[in-house]
Order: structure tokens, then C-alpha cells, then sequence
């Protein structure tokens, strides 16, 4: 059922981007909590610093690759939700299926088919997100939506922290994390009843055709791909943590906890920032989040919590990637919606990092990560014009 235009309002807008932040901040519970202490679980079952570097970066590289695939497919059947709903079911039941995994093979199986489900939901997810920002600003409609992610980001963490502290295991803390898995489902599918068709919450939708990227496009998608090829994943982090014993199995989620709360309030900063200054507030996050990363190589154990705690962990950083997805909007501003998803996902794929076992990697990505993340979570979707 269509929308009648004279009732679409920044209003309904809004309800929109908080229903789906709802989902996000379930869905983040779930798969965050997991990822606090996958580097530890795979320890604990006994795979090396390698396997844990495979498994972390196989499951991005999949996971983002499968981006262009199923952002492609939503602009051509307008299938949002379809393919919405298929990314975050598999995405999210991998995870409390982990404590089934009696050995690391299977759990590094789960763990890779965890991020290939994020990367089918994203790009339909975001371009819903898309239409109904048009009306309330980029910046502050990914802004908030990253604020309410990053909240789950927080929150999960916290919990499997909790029943690490009382020593119930790593499996019941995947175990618990199911209950948030059927949260972040149940209000999606009330979100797709109130709005079947979120296309119509965009008040100026426009046909245009697009010959292809332009040169700022391919210029800022290098800059992107040399910042982001700094990053290390968490788990490998997690990892050094536990076998170096820099921090106890319950500290290391506490930690991720804390990092993912600077991502939030960077997201929402950051996004009212571009939407004021633009592109400069992208120079300035990156300049910032590069200037933390150089601590990264001091190696000490001081400077490694201290990044951990004070930035974030992401390969993306909180200063650009809601800069990425807000920003793309300005540099492809012509394109159609499903292309939108198809830029963003093409962004994903050439800022693939390389992950190897580095046991000189403290908290390196920890320390930009967080920074970048939460600011180019308000940025990126109005640069690259896929949300």
C-alpha cells in the first residue's frame, strides 16, 4: 500500500529511522556481544594467532564482497525487505549457535558466516535508511541511527562481560545473546508491516541514469582504502590480549564496551558536523584517527589499553564511516537508490585489509578505529551516495 504523499512528514521519517535503529540496537547486542570475545574463544578452543587472523579477515573479506551482490539485487527487484530480513536471520542465530561449537573449525565457520549475513543486509538496510534521511539530514539521521546501534554495540558487550565475571563460560554467554537475536527480529518485522514501501518516505524521488563513477568518487575511495588498510579486526586483538594476558577474559569485553561508547557519541557529533561544515570534517577525522594510529606501533602495554578504551575497534573509525555513508549522497548525488548500495558495497570491497598475525599489534585498531568509525558513520553515506 502506498504512502499518500500530503501525510509524508519528518515526522514519519523519523519513526522510521528509530524503528530500524531499534533492530540495529538488538542486532549489535547480538553480534557485537559475540564479537567482544571471539578472539578469546578461539584461544580458549585452541587455534593459533593464524587461524584468528584467517577467520577475521576471511569473514570481512566475504562479507564485504557479498555487499555488491546483494546491493545489485536490491536496486533491481526493490526487494528490500527480502533481502533485509535473509541477511540479519543468518547474521544473527550464528551467533548463539556458537555455543554448540565444541571446537574451533566449527566456531571459526559460524563466526565467518556471521559477517557474510551482515554483509547481505547492509546495503537494502541502508538504502531504506536513505530514503526516509532525505528529510531530517543525512548526518543526523545515520547519526542517530549509528547512536542507537552503537548502543546494542555497548550493551552486548557488557552482558557477555558479566557472565564471564561469574564464570558461566563463553557458551552461555553466546547462549544468552539468542534472546536479543529474536528482539532485533520481531521489531523488523513490525517495522516492515508500518512501512512496506520506506521508498516513498523520499519527498523528491528522482530517475536519473548514471554513466558511471566519477573521479571524486575513485579519489576518495583510495584515500579510504590507504586509511583503511591500517585497521586491524578485533579478534586478532582479542586474541593478543588473551595470550599475552594484557587483560582477564571478562576486562576484554569491558574494553570493547568502552570504545564502541566513543564510536556512539562520534556518530552523532560528527554527523551534525558534516551536515554543517561538509567535507572538511571528513579531513579532520581522518587526520585525527592518523595521528592515534601512529601510537599503535609503540607496542606498550600502557598505550594498548589506553587505545583501547579511548577509541574504538572498528576497521572502519567512528569519525568516517557514518562520514562514509552520509557523505556518498553529496559525491553521487545523481544516482538511483540501488546504485547508492552498489557504491557503498564497491567501497567496502577496495578497503579490504590484509590480517595477519601480528604479535606486535596491541590495540592499534582500537585506537583510530573508534574515532574514524563514529565520524564516518555520520559522513560516509552523503560521500558515497549508497547509504
Amino acid at each position: 500500500m502506498k504512502i499518500d504523499q500530503s501525510q509524508i512528514s519528518t515526522r514519519n521519517a523519523l519513526r522510521f529511522v528509530i524503528l530500524i535503529g531499534v533492530v540495529s540496537l538488538f542486532a549489535d547486542m547480538t553480534y557485537e556481544g559475540a564479537r567482544s570475545i571471539n578472539g578469546s574463544y578461539l584461544a580458549v578452543l585452541g587455534a593459533s594467532g593464524a587461524v584468528v587472523g584467517v577467520v577475521s579477515g576471511l569473514g570481512e573479506l566475504l562479507g564485504f564482497t557479498i555487499r555488491l551482490v546483494s546491493g545489485y539485487l536490491s536496486d533491481e527487484t526493490k526487494g528490500y525487505w527480502t533481502i533485509t530480513f535473509l541477511g540479519y536471520a543468518i547474521n544473527l542465530i550464528a551467533v548463539p549457535l556458537l555455543a554448540l561449537a565444541g571446537n574451533w573449525p566449527l566456531a571459526a565457520l559460524l563466526m565467518v558466516v556471521e559477517r557474510l549475513g551482515k554483509g547481505i543486509r547492509v546495503p537494502p538496510r541502508d538504502a531504506m535508511l536513505s530514503y526516509a534521511t532525505q528529510r531530517m539530514g543525512r548526518g543526523w539521521g545515520f547519526g542517530l541511527h549509528e547512536a542507537l546501534d552503537q548502543l546494542g554495540a555497548i550493551t552486548g558487550p557488557l552482558i557477555v562481560a558479566l557472565v564471564l565475571y561469574f564464570r558461566n563460560g563463553y557458551q552461555t554467554g553466546y547462549g544468552l545473546l539468542l534472546i536479543p537475536a529474536l528482539l532485533a527480529l520481531g521489531v523488523l518485522s513490525a517495522a516492515r508491516l508500518l512501512y512496506p514501501r520506506p521508498q516513498d518516505l523520499e519527498f523528491n524521488q528522482v530517475n536519473l541514469q548514471v554513466p558511471g563513477f566519477s573521479r571524486p568518487f575513485w579519489l576518495y575511495v583510495a584515500a579510504a582504502a590507504l586509511i583503511a588498510a591500517g585497521f586491524a579486526d578485533f579478534p586478532l586483538i582479542a586474541y593478543h590480549f588473551q595470550k599475552a594476558s594484557i587483560a582477564g577474559e571478562a576486562t576484554i569485553p569491558v574494553l570493547y564496551a568502552v570504545a564502541m561508547g566513543v564510536d556512539a557519541l562520534a556518530a552523532l557529533v560528527f554527523g551534525r558536523l558534516f551536515d554543517r561544515f561538509g567535507l572538511v570534517t571528513m579531513m579532520l577525522v581522518a587526520a585525527l584517527s592518523a595521528f592515534f594510529c601512529a601510537a599503535g606501533f609503540l607496542g606498550r602495554v600502557f598505550f594498548s589499553r589506553v587505545r583501547h578504551g579511548a577509541v574504538g575497534h572498528r576497521p572502519r573509525c567512528p569519525g568516517i564511516d557514518h562520514a562514509r555513508r552520509r557523505g556518498g549522497h553529496d559525491l553521487a548525488s545523481t544516482a538511483r537508490h540501488g546504485l547508492r548500495a552498489f557504491q557503498h558495497n564497491l567501497w567496502h570491497c577496495l578497503v579490504l585489509r590484509q590480517r595477519v598475525d601480528r604479535r606486535f599489534v596491541r590495540s592499534f585498531s582500537l585506537l583510530a578505529g573508534g574515532l574514524f568509525n563514529g565520524g564516518s558513520i555520520g559522513l560516509h553515506p552523503h560521500l558515497l551516495s549508497c547509504a
